[in-house]
């Protein structure tokens, strides 16, 4: 999933729904092993229980839906729905392994810190902006206290109203 949502209710819904999900792929896999002629004593066990875990793993889906309406949510739906209508416990396994270690608490923080080191990235571009800014108004400004013989000291008074007029005058140059 590209986006993970962090809430609480969330997590608990996304955890019970990734857990159902391995239940009924466990039971669709008995189920076909019936079919096939190939199944233990467990999987008839198993495959009674199919027509009791889709309507919950359904309800939970949706339930998750109604706290995370995304694309992101629709394909990880998609993906466990193939999974478990081949019964492929393994793929459901993986699948619900990966998407609960994506909300991890330890994942989360990590990508707290991702966003803090970006917003100081932005805050240090917009920050070198305005030196550059800065460092142009004084070198503009240095020029013209250089050609009129001004010194530093009177430089360092000069007032933004100063520094806009040598900004016109060199451009009238």
């Amino acid at each position: 999933m590209s986006q993970t949502p962090t809430s609480p209710e969330f997590i608990h819904a996304l955890t019970l729904a990734l857990n159902s999900a391995v239940s009924v792929a466990r039971a669709q896999h008995a189920v076909n092993a019936e079919k096939r002629g190939t199944a233990s004593p467990e999987d008839s066990v198993a495959a009674r229980h199919l027509g009791m875990l889709l309507p919950q793993f359904d309800g939970l889906c949706n339930d998750l839906y109604l706290l995370d309406a995304t694309e992101a949510l629709s394909e990880l739906y998609d993906e466990l729905d193939d999974a478990v209508s081949r019964g492929d416990v393994t793929a459901t396994e993986k699948i619900r392994d990966r998407e609960l270690a994506l909300h991890s608490p330890e994942v989360s923080r990590v990508r707290d810190v991702d966003e803090k080191i970006r917003h100081i990235e932005s805050q240090v571009a917009n920050l070198r902006a305005k030196m550059e800014e800065l460092e142009e108004e004084r070198d503009l400004a240095a020029v013209v206290a250089t050609w009129a013989g001004t010194s530093e000291a009177q430089l360092a008074e000069a007032t933004d109203r100063d520094v806009a007029e040598v900004k016109r005058w060199l451009r009238g140059v």
